[in-house]
């Protein structure tokens, strides 16, 4: 699946990449016909280096930086095409006001009508011909769900009659959705019949986290009769570590918080809570913030880090650099790297929480974790 999520991201930027070069060449022969009453043919003899460097590179990437900072490319196959064109919209405008103010407006021309022309022309053909290029890629995409080359993994939480008629619904539908239910959890250990005669049952939901993790769960759908509302937290708290999608039903709505959206599932509406709170765009700008505050501070303050690194050292035998294993997102372990603040072997007997007095951390660890350089 995660190979076939890659491909089609690859797909689609192969495709802005194909339609931007395009557009701009087009828009390079307009330029060039309305400039000096050229035909197409004479324009592309003219062409120099930077012109054709302009159509294969320059602009192919300057468009896939834009489309990246919206948020493009992330799995395709839960995208919308509705929302894929609004977003085609919005990005065709803002690059079409960019390039116009950074290099059409420079342009040699015998009345101010043609800047006009100019613009309409470019955004026009560039929202046009891009939203083509995507449209091929998501009919491929949503082909692939149809045909059952690709799936979301499912697994169904409660046995009962909602959530019966809830698996009835989506299996049963003409256009396959991509679910594939692996299987169920009761929402409570005196249920004792229902859904098994449909799935098999994976396990209890005390070990719903480790279940999902077993099973590559992808989607986890709640389906709980009204007298169980009791374990919708514990449920939501689970499922928030695994970063899975999750779909209740709405009468549930004003149980459960935080950022959801709906979707029609057969006719049922049902609420969407997606891991990722931040729309696609945030996430990537706030990652894009990241990587340019932290190439910053560590460029500015490379000599302070070198003056840090060095009392390190001085202060007593053992390595600068400390590394440690750690939990991020959703579980997964990463690897810290910081200045060592305690003395080597400090925690040969296992970890322990550190306190003011600690024997084990040094004179200028104290200094360090006082102030945060560490």
């Amino acid at each position: 699946m995660r190979t076939q999520v890659r491909n089609s991201v690859r797909a689609y930027l192969i495709a802005d990449y194909i339609t931007a070069s395009i557009v701009w060449m087009l828009f390079y022969l307009f330029r060039k016909a309305y400039e000096g009453n050229y035909n197409w043919l004479e324009a592309i003899q003219q062409m120099g280096v930077k012109e054709i460097a302009n159509v294969v590179l320059t602009m192919p990437i300057i468009w896939i930086c834009l489309h990246a900072l919206s948020g493009a490319y992330f799995n395709l196959y839960r995208k919308s095409r509705l929302h894929e064109i609004y977003r085609t919209l919005i990005i065709s405008i803002i690059g079409c006001v960019i390039v116009f103010f950074v290099i059409v407006i420079d342009d040699e021309v015998k009345n101010y009508g043609y800047y006009q022309r100019a613009f309409l022309f470019y955004f026009i053909v560039q929202f046009v011909i891009t939203s083509l290029g995507r449209h091929f890629v998501l009919k491929s995409t949503k082909n692939d769900i149809n045909k059952g080359r690709f799936e979301f993994r499912t697994i169904m939480i409660g046995g009962n009659k909602e959530a019966i008629k809830i698996y009835k619904e989506m299996t049963n539908n003409e256009t396959p959705l991509g679910n594939r239910f692996i299987g169920f959890v009761y929402a409570d250990d005196n249920e004792t019949n229902g859904l098994s005669s449909y799935l098999p049952k994976l396990g209890k939901l005390e070990s719903l986290e480790s279940l999902i993790k077993e099973h590559e769960i992808d989607e986890a759908i709640i389906a709980i009769d009204t007298n169980q509302h009791h374990r919708l937290q514990d449920i939501l708290t689970q499922l928030s570590t695994t970063g899975t999608v999750i779909k209740i039903q709405p009468d549930l709505y004003d149980i459960i918080s935080g950022s959801v959206r709906t979707s029609n599932v057969l006719g049922a509406v049902m609420i969407e809570i997606y891991p990722e709170l931040m729309p696609d765009w945030q996430r990537v700008v706030k990652r894009v913030l990241d990587v340019v505050a932290s190439l910053l501070v560590l460029t500015l303050g490379a000599p302070f880090l070198l003056f840090a690194a060095l009392r390190v050292k001085l202060s007593s035998a053992g390595n600068i650099i400390f590394k440690q294993e750690r939990i991020g997102l959703h579980g997964k372990p990463f690897h810290i790297l910081k200045f060592r603040s305690m003395f080597t072997n400090a925690e040969e007997s296992g970890p322990a929480l550190s306190k003011d007095d600690d024997p084990r951390i040094t004179a200028w660890g104290k200094v360090m974790r006082k102030w945060r350089i560490d």
